[in-house]
């Protein structure tokens, strides 16, 4: 199976800010109180390829939490998820 690639001058598009358009988002939100701390992240990532279809794009997706909790003096628990 062939694909045709995209027309394109590659040299205009690395040197310009559009070339091989990629997104990268990121949300975090952290808090609690001092016995509890808490952090949530959510991500995305996509970029474009130099063909035609989209056979070569690239989108992820992520999220992460952890949660730490002072339990005692010497005790910390932690939890990732």
């Amino acid at each position: 199976m062939r694909y045709q690639l995209a027309q394109t001058d590659i040299m205009k598009d690395f040197l310009s800010e559009t070339g091989f358009q990629k997104q990268k988002h990121d949300f975090s939100v952290s808090g609690g109180p001092s016995v509890l701390h808490t952090v949530f992240l959510l991500g995305y990532t996509g970029s474009d390829g130099i063909m035609t279809t989209d056979m070569d794009s690239y989108k992820r997706y992520n999220a992460k939490g952890f949660i730490s909790s002072k339990i005692t003096n010497w005790l910390t628990g932690q939890l990732d998820l």
